[in-house]
């Protein structure tokens, strides 16, 4: 199950993080230093929680399928990556 929801919950942790961000930016976005870092701040977060996020979608790939796997079966794999 934590490869299904991972991708899920890093999305939901990267928009509470803008959220938050956002809010500062309401809160004081008046001061142009602090406007500025807080979106430099949120373009790292979105760069890093979106790389993150294609590690966990991509990183799992299976070496071999045994001949009872339901892919195997219906021709969807073959066994090239064995």
């Amino acid at each position: 199950m934590q490869y299904a929801d991972g991708p899920i919950y890093t999305m939901a942790l990267l928009g509470f993080k803008v959220s938050l961000l956002t809010a500062y930016i309401r809160i004081g976005g008046f001061v142009n230093t602090y406007k500025t870092v807080l979106i430099v701040a949120i373009v790292a977060c979105v760069c890093n929680q979106l790389a993150f996020t294609f590690l966990l979608l991509f990183a799992c790939r299976p070496v071999c399928l045994h001949p009872g796997h339901v892919l195997w079966r219906f021709g969807l794999m073959d066994w090239t990556g064995c």
